[in-house]
């Protein structure tokens, strides 16, 4: 859920100014692999005398063109990090002809006690949901998913066993949830082995057959992507808080469960933090 700010020398018209928001938009989503819909952009203009950005030694001169993007995050990695400089700067040159030494980038990373969506609650930690997951297409969707996120999962029989064509479904899920159905699905399934991890001593291999992943380094990949963390160290949160508790059922290490459907991508302050 990044909040970003753009920062930039007054002269751009309202059309530059909004190409120029969708474009950094397109990249975060792109590079943090982030729903559509989770966009929160603040843009501020100065006159050019309020900002204010010498070269240190970088050899790298900026115009009255300069844009400086400042992103506060949950944890990512140092790769998606760099995967994200790498396309603001292409991507702002290409759509908006930005020179890409007129891009200064700093990451700001924050948890989940550092957010609240309004109504004075931190909507991570009370574990309230979006409201489009109240749509009861939506909701039974999410049922019927999480009835089966150890097996294939098809969006025409979900569509078909919950009464509505696949187009309605995925309508529905798109402009209620702002993603695919296939990246809901795979949220439920980075979700419910996130929680497999703090809560059982059940193996990453029986973890990934569970939530429908055929190999265990899709699963780490992409559990790194989403969280920015490693496997052990979201397994530590679960024994720091005591919640491990031991796994007791026995198709997860019989290797029964095999994800034909979903192939997910798995592409995947600290000095990362920053790119000038």
């Amino acid at each position: 859920m990044p909040l970003v700010y753009v920062d930039l020398i007054e002269g751009r018209d309202p059309e530059q100014l909004r190409s120029l928001l969708d474009t950094a938009h397109e990249a975060l989503v792109e590079a943090f692999d982030v729903p559509l819909r989770d966009r929160y952009q603040v843009v501020s203009t100065h006159p050019a005398r309020e900002i204010v950005a010498w070269d240190t030694g970088w050899g790298i001169q900026h115009s009255d063109q300069l844009a400086i993007v400042r992103i506060v995050s949950r944890r990512r990695t140092r790769q998606q990090k760099q995967n994200l400089y790498m396309l603001l700067a292409e991507k702002l040159q290409k759509e908006c002809g930005l020179d890409p030494a007129d891009l200064i980038v700093s990451i700001t990373e924050n948890d989940d006690e550092d957010w609240s969506f309004g109504h004075g609650r931190a909507q991570f930690l009370t574990g309230e949901r979006p409201s489009g997951q109240n749509d009861p297409t939506i909701a039974a969707f999410e049922r019927w998913v999480r009835d089966r996120l150890a097996e294939t999962i098809s969006i025409p029989e979900a569509a078909h066993c919950l009464g509505v064509s696949e187009r309605t479904l995925q309508r529905t899920i798109q402009r209620t949830m702002g993603t695919s159905p296939i990246r809901f699905v795979q949220e439920l399934r980075i979700e419910r082995a996130i929680h497999l991890l703090r809560t059982t001593d059940l193996s990453l291999e029986g973890i990934s057959r569970r939530v429908g992943y055929e190999h265990a380094t899709t699963l780490r990949t992409l559990l790194r992507r989403r969280t920015g963390k490693t496997t052990t160290a979201l397994r530590n949160v679960g024994i720091h808080n005591n919640l491990v508790a031991p796994a007791t059922d026995a198709a997860d290490d019989q290797g029964l469960f095999q994800d034909r459907y979903f192939r997910p991508d798995t592409r995947d302050s600290d000095p990362a933090g920053w790119a000038l």
